[in-house]
């Protein structure tokens, strides 16, 4: 047989009971090694079934956690106690050996070698013990026949309180206890390391040894067997386990009871986690359709949030052959483009990939009032206007609703140019010298730039672009990890938005389907101030969500990033590893029946990486349940490799080609009734193009035409200005590749 040493990860939060410790490992021999210079203790077992043992040993034991040890600790040399005896100790929680990494620090090791014997054996110890007693007995009995009949010798007690006596009693007690429990009585050896030399004193005055010796074995195997051909008094479990102890343990679990769930569904969210420590083959499952009831993963990085969501997301997937789940995902990091690629979904890398989109068109079959409405609140909650929140959300609304009123797609920079039209009249005023803004006007300026750097880049700056609508129908990923932060919330709105106008469309029939999930990583980035209209927006949409059959999984960080209100209604909870100081603000959020609140906040406090807490709803009819919080190992989805080959821009909706420069020819073309050329052309200077307010470029006038390129189909504002660089002429123009400006 081999030996294989288990050190000790874990232990729980209460008392271990030794009995069943030593009831799990049998009749295998065992060695419990207290490792005094690396601060652990490990566990050997002699045994070909050591894993195995192991493993009952952790089911057996909740929160008490191994990992195999492939450094066998050398006991060449070391000092054997020969049967070693520990008195009954007057605490029960207490060790033979419990302060012994405070006392010694940084070398040395003890050993406990526990030699289990067969059955033959148990009779002849209680015989040698017994007949070891009968001795006491004869010389009490003595002294009694001597003795005045009124008074009991001195004599008499010296040998009733004997040690020997005491030790006789109480390893006979210990060998019938032992038959009671396991069946099992053992030679106990204590092996202590020769260094450092008071060690030896120290277990000295914590045992009654009977004998000292050094020996010399090759291995583990030769000391074991070595010892068992020792001669040596037999011990019970009893007096076995006050050797027992953990010391020097890294983690300390704390074990919580909660109820075995009986889950069932197409989504398996994890593995249950007996009394929240103990890994279990119970799968925790979901239906698919109580995903229509919200749900929020939080967790730190590194804690595995992404990976439940996609094991979600991937189980969707795999049991939509009856109805097709459609996804979207919207996503600040790259982690989730393999995924798009290998369940053959569209990818976008926004700001990266020159796929055309017009975030201002309204989605085919929506009513255009409510699209705009709900426009106008999601960018005015994605501003950094603050206090001036409603200001920007009113000037938004002001322009959109003279916008949507002849058109569904309107051209972005139309769009800006309303915008900052209706800051002018609400917030600013013209006058000679240009325009002269309000402190709120100045603020709603300000703000929009994160909008403008989206809507000034190529790709979204033209009314023509791929529909979401049809993204949609295969799944689609949107990556917004090139997007700086200053127009990151916008990106979020904008995609939001066009989610929220196209699940609009569909009817209240949806309560038992999941027809749309919307996974949003980094929820907090739209969803954590709770005056946010956005914020009080979606508390509507996620109960009207469950009728329409749409689902919001929402991804954060920290779960106070998200409202308080939003939390609530999310009625799926997969809590992961957060700070310590949130511990406490989760517990308020989950349902323990059988737990004070401290309880839980400890054991929030020390959880581990992939381990969650969840509330989550099961369905039994048209009946929804709300089921006691249970602890799950989730699921490591892996990430799976895409070869290099496999093209990285999979936007399989209809193509549209993004806007290119074309090389434009600017004539400038006096009126033919102009008879004499006025002092004001006469002062005509220079050509300036402006594109968003922002001055893309200017000439002086030298030739006519003048060339540039200019990016086609997209709106500029063309300005002619004399020699002081005032304006002489202002036209809205669209870039092409001649354009004739006429003046006079």
């Amino acid at each position: 047989m081999e030996i294989n040493a288990f050190k000790i990860e874990s232990m729980p939060n209460i008392p271990i009971a030794p009995e069943r410790f030593f009831e799990i490992i049998g009749k295998n021999p065992s060695i419990i090694i207290y490792d005094i210079k690396n601060g652990s203790t490990s566990l050997y077992i002699h045994s070909d079934r050591s894993d195995t043992i192991m493993g009952d040993i952790e089911n057996s034991i909740m929160g008490l956690k191994f990992n195999k040890d492939p450094n066998i600790i050398s006991t060449n040399g070391a000092i054997i106690t020969v049967i070693p005896y520990v008195k009954p100790l007057e605490k029960s929680d207490q060790h033979a050996f419990d302060d012994i990494f405070e006392m010694f620090k940084n070398t040395g090791f003890i050993a406990i070698i526990s030699l289990p014997q067969d059955e033959g054996s148990i009779d002849s110890a209680k015989n040698i013990i017994e007949a070891e007693l009968s001795g006491v007995e004869t010389k009490k009995s003595a002294v009694l026949q001597k003795s005045k009949s009124s008074n009991i010798s001195f004599q008499y007690d010296i040998f009733e309180g004997s040690e020997d006596a005491i030790v006789l009693n109480d390893i006979l007690g210990s060998i019938n206890f032992s038959m009671t429990k396991n069946g099992i009585i053992y030679k106990c050896f204590i092996a202590i390391s020769s260094q450092p030399s008071d060690l030896i004193n120290y277990v000295d005055s914590r045992i009654v040894a009977f004998k000292h010796d050094t020996i010399y074995p090759k291995s583990i195997n030769d000391l074991i067997l070595t010892l068992n051909k020792t001669e040596s008094f037999l011990v019970g479990i009893d007096i076995l386990k006050r050797f027992f102890g953990i010391y020097g343990h890294d983690k300390v679990e704390y074990i919580m009871p909660t109820i075995t769930p009986k889950t069932s569904g197409d989504i398996e969210l994890g593995s249950y986690l007996a009394k929240s420590v103990n890994l279990t083959q119970t799968p925790v499952q979901i239906q698919k359709e109580t995903l229509n009831l919200g749900c929020i993963i939080s967790g730190l990085p590194g804690s595995g949030k992404s990976r439940e969501a996609m094991a979600i997301i991937d189980a969707l997937y795999k049991s939509n052959s009856r109805t097709k789940t459609k996804i979207v995902v919207i996503a600040p990091t790259e982690e989730w483009d393999n995924f798009a690629i290998s369940h053959n979904m569209n990818l976008l890398r926004l700001q990266k990939d020159m796929v055309p989109i017009n975030f201002f068109r309204c989605p085919d079959n929506v009513d255009p009032q409510k699209f705009y409405t709900d426009l106008g609140m999601i960018i005015a909650a994605a501003s950094t206007a603050g206090p001036y929140r409603d200001p920007i959300e009113k000037c938004l609304i002001n322009a959109f609703r003279s916008i949507y009123k002849t058109t569904n797609n309107p051209n972005p920079s139309l769009v800006f140019d309303r915008i900052n039209a209706s800051i002018i009249k609400l917030h600013g005023k013209i006058s000679n010298a240009g325009v002269k803004y309000t402190k709120h006007g100045e603020n709603i300026k300000s703000s929009l730039e994160g909008l403008i750097e989206i809507i000034s880049r190529r790709e979204y700056s033209g009314a023509n672009g791929i529909k979401l609508e049809e993204l949609i129908e295969d799944g689609v990923v949107f990556n917004i990890s090139n997007s700086g932060l200053n127009s990151r919330s916008y990106l979020y709105s904008l995609i939001l938005n066009q989610i929220y106008a196209i699940s609009s469309t569909y009817d209240n029939n949806g309560d038992t389907e999941l027809r749309l999930l919307t996974c949003i990583e980094e929820a907090q980035t739209i969803f954590k101030d709770p005056k946010s209209p956005a914020v009080e927006d979606i508390k509507f949409k996620i109960q009207d969500f469950r009728k329409k059959g749409i689902g919001l999984m929402l991804l954060t960080h920290n779960i106070i990033d998200i409202d308080a209100s939003i939390r609530r209604l999310c009625q799926t909870k997969i809590y992961l590893k957060q700070a310590p100081d949130i511990a406490p603000i989760i517990s308020k959020d989950l349902i323990f029946t059988f737990c004070e609140e401290d309880d839980i906040t400890k054991r929030l406090k020390n959880i581990n990486s992939r381990v969650a807490a969840i509330n989550y709803v099961s369905k039994d009819g048209n009946s929804k349940k709300t089921n006691e919080t249970i602890f799950i190992l989730t699921k490591d989805y892996p990430d799976i490799p895409i070869s290099d080959s496999t093209p990285k821009n999979l936007c399989k909706a209809k193509y549209v080609a993004a806007p290119s420069d074309i090389e434009t020819k600017i004539t400038i073309a006096y009126s033919p009734d102009m008879e004499v050329m006025t002092d004001k052309i006469a002062k005509m200077r220079y050509l300036r193009i402006n594109y968003f307010q922002e001055t893309i470029f200017e000439i002086t006038i030298k030739t006519n035409p003048i060339i540039t390129k200019l990016i086609e189909g997209r709106d500029y504002t063309v300005e002619l200005l004399d020699d002081k660089k005032r304006v002489i002429k202002r036209e809205k123009i669209i870039a092409e590749r001649d354009i004739r400006i006429e003046v006079g």
